[in-house]
């Protein structure tokens, strides 16, 4: 018997664990926590180029560290958002929005890319339902619009990117109410292409004239009503701005939206 229980003992030193006393069950390992369940890790490319970012954790702040701070009026900071903080923008129509002083952001012919989520509630309104951008008409803005038209289902938005003269669409997918979506439009100083949802829409050549530098009605850049315009507004919630110095890849579109989009 002392030569098993020696045995034994030198057996359990020699897998470089000591053998456990009779009577007394091994503690096994922790679990392991599931891939699904680990928070996804910033990728560098993220912060390369960032002008602003806005991710709505109860105020308009820049966390970019840039300082472009926006102003807001009428906004609600609610927790039904993404990121981190779990926050979003809620604004519900006429004389709700941030006001954001653009004179950093890039302007004329020069590289930019907008990105944000966005959700857009209640049915279908009269007027723009959604809003976000700067520059003004004849062709010098630079943003996204969604409306409810008369001929679309009454569950869903139609989003567009436009520079006020001519749109561009952000694909075949539709685009749902209560839901939220992630818009981009990225802009190399030659072709604008749009994303939904991380996936690449559409691709349009353009010449931008994005409006300069005084601090001017125009040259605001606007999340919710554009300044005391009614009719171009948002009714919902909005999440997650970023405003790049240069044109993101598709690749940068699709991680991006992997790193934020909402979970099911």
């Amino acid at each position: 018997m002392i030569v098993v229980a020696i045995a034994a003992g030198l057996i359990g030193y020699v897998i470089g664990k000591p053998a456990p006393p009779q009577g007394h069950a091994e503690k096994p390992d922790p679990p392991e926590k599931p891939a699904e369940l680990e928070e996804p890790k910033e990728p560098a490319f993220v912060k390369e180029g960032l002008v602003a970012y806005y991710p709505f954790n109860g105020n308009a702040k820049d966390e970019s560290g840039n300082g472009n701070d926006g102003a807001s009026t009428k906004v609600e900071f609610v927790g039904s958002g993404l990121g981190s903080d779990g926050k979003a923008a809620k604004f519900n129509g006429a004389g709700c929005r941030v006001a954001i002083d653009s004179k950093s952001f890039p302007v004329g012919n020069s590289p930019i890319t907008l990105t944000f989520f966005v959700n857009v509630l209640g049915p279908p309104d009269s007027s723009e339902e959604f809003h976000i951008g700067y520059g003004g008409p004849p062709d010098t803005f630079f943003g996204f619009f969604g409306d409810g038209f008369a001929a679309e289902p009454k569950e869903e938005i139609v989003y567009r990117f436009t520079n006020w003269q001519t749109h561009m669409g952000v694909g075949t997918i539709r685009a749902k109410r209560n839901h939220w979506h992630m818009l981009t439009a990225t802009y190399d100083g030659k072709t604008v292409t749009t994303y939904l949802d991380g996936a690449r829409a559409e691709s349009k050549p353009y010449k931008l004239q994005i409006a300069g530098t005084t601090i001017t009605a125009v040259d605001t850049f606007y999340i919710g009503q554009r300044g005391t315009d009614s009719y171009r507004k948002t009714i919902g919630m909005v999440d997650q701005v970023r405003i790049y110095n240069r044109a993101l890849s598709a690749e940068e579109v699709k991680a991006l939206y992997d790193l934020e989009k909402p979970k099911e």
